[in-house]
């Protein structure tokens, strides 16, 4: 899981240096007994969300694994004034597999809650664990904090109960780490905007193969209906504030990177339904293919019945490719479909569609091997980039306070539109934003967002 999040940089030699993702630390055999002896560890912020890689000594299965006898394998938390860890994450067994458990400590270090905390667990080898989560799920505000590897293991032979072995990755003091929107340099992609790192004027992270053969965004296991497919994101529902919804096509999709820190930021489950080629529309949807079209239609009707079933659901975000096309009216198919959205819908934000730059990749590649600009020498007019939004058009004209509209465009284009702004790879082929860039505009669309919600 954890391979899909890696960063390529492509560039000078310099480039190397600057962070994208949390460090890893290594910690010498301290602890000879014990089979979590900690070799390394890594804990901190890749991209939007938390990552904790552990590498022990020696293999270990979850059921090894008991906090009350002394088997224990926990990351400390510090942050604010308390010189004392605030919280602490344990792997625990559950139903057979290592998960991660929280608990909240009071100043005497005693437990004072603990709950499941929601993780996606894997374990590469016997000796590893790798696990992914949010910085609300692990307690965590954003800013500076420390943290530390505590290990215990006890066992007849030379680990006895009453002298358990310890381990500490510090073997004394805490890791210094800080959590942001979005893990990167300073000035780094969409912030570039509002400042200048002059270290990232060549750099394109990540490189253009890396970025098609990368996932998308964030997105975890969810359910299915008929052709309706939803996954989640955001924080998780028993921690939320709310529940809303991105719907449409893969111009909608691409937007949850950037939403991924925007549901963090304001503690929201965020469920993505989204069909490439297929935005939300009562028109009739003209795709290649007479089945492809009709699915779109039958996935259309279904989406507004999932609506009616899930009334949790009180903002819907929606974006749409401006080249997509329906049979009738194409605006008067949106806002029928706005319409025909529950009451339990109260907000329904459409935001402008990307610009669209065409196949730049080579100019790209030519750029990051002259040592080049590639941000500027691969540039193409603003009038080629924008075009026509009819999805947008129709939500701009709809009236009232339930649809409203973010245009986002300054972010890509002023008198040209880039295709590497502040060293991030804007698009991953002509119109589809990577999921990087994506995700450094979370920071700038949550105004807009918090002004309408």
């Amino acid at each position: 899981m954890l391979a899909g999040l890696l960063i390529v940089a492509a560039g000078p030699a310099h480039a190397a240096a600057l962070r994208f993702g949390p460090p890893s630390h290594r910690d010498a055999r301290d602890v000879a007994g014990s089979p979590l002896d900690v070799t390394s560890a890594t804990f901190g912020q890749r991209e939007a969300r938390l990552e904790l890689r552990l590498n022990t000594r020696a293999p270990w299965s979850a059921s090894d694994l008991d906090l009350a006898a002394g088997r224990a394998l926990c990351v400390e938390l510090f942050y604010g004034t308390r010189s004392a860890p605030r919280s602490r994450m344990c792997v625990v067994n559950r139903a057979g597999q290592a998960a991660l458990q929280y608990l909240d400590l009071n100043a005497a270090g005693q437990v004072d809650s603990q709950r499941a905390l929601p993780a996606a667990v894997s374990r590469p080898s016997r000796n590893r664990l790798a696990a992914r989560f949010t910085r609300v799920e692990a307690g965590l505000p954003r800013g500076r904090f420390r943290w530390r590897v505590v290990s215990s293991w006890t066992d007849a032979a030379a680990c006895p109960l009453t002298a358990p072995c310890v381990d500490h990755a510090p073997n004394a003091g805490a890791y210094a780490d800080r959590i942001d929107f979005f893990a990167g340099p300073r000035c780094f992609g969409a912030a570039s905007r509002r400042c200048t790192n002059r270290r990232l004027s060549r750099v394109v992270v990540p490189s253009p193969r890396a970025a098609l053969r990368g996932r998308n965004a964030f997105c975890g296991t969810g359910s299915r209906v008929g052709l309706v497919s939803a996954c989640t994101f955001g924080v998780s529902e028993p921690l939320s504030s709310t529940t809303v919804a991105l719907v449409g096509d893969s111009h909608a999709q691409h937007w949850r990177g950037a939403l991924e820190v925007v549901a963090q930021a304001k503690h929201w489950h965020g469920l993505s339904i989204t069909r490439s080629g297929c935005p939300l529309t009562e028109a009739q949807p003209v795709l290649p293919g007479k089945t492809a079209s009709a699915q779109c239609r039958e996935w259309n009707n279904e989406v507004q019945a999932w609506f009616a079933r899930h009334p949790e659901v009180s903002t819907v975000i929606m974006s749409a490719h401006a080249g997509a096309r329906t049979t009738g009216g194409t605006q008067a198919g949106y806002r029928a479909a706005w319409r025909a959205l529950p009451s339990s819908v109260r907000h329904i934000i459409v935001i402008h569609d990307t610009p669209s730059i065409g196949k730049v990749v080579s100019c790209i590649r030519a750029a990051v091997a002259k040592h080049k600009r590639a941000g500027s020498t691969c540039a193409v007019p603003r009038s080629r980039g924008l075009h026509p939004d009819e999805h947008y058009a129709a939500a701009r004209g709809m009236g009232g306070t339930r649809v409203r509209t973010i245009d986002m465009t300054r972010y890509f284009c002023g008198r040209v539109c880039r295709p590497v702004i502040g060293g991030a790879l804007v698009y991953k082929d002509g119109t589809h934003m990577t999921r990087i860039f994506a995700g450094t505009l979370g920071r700038f669309l949550l105004g807009p967002i918090n002004r309408i919600t």
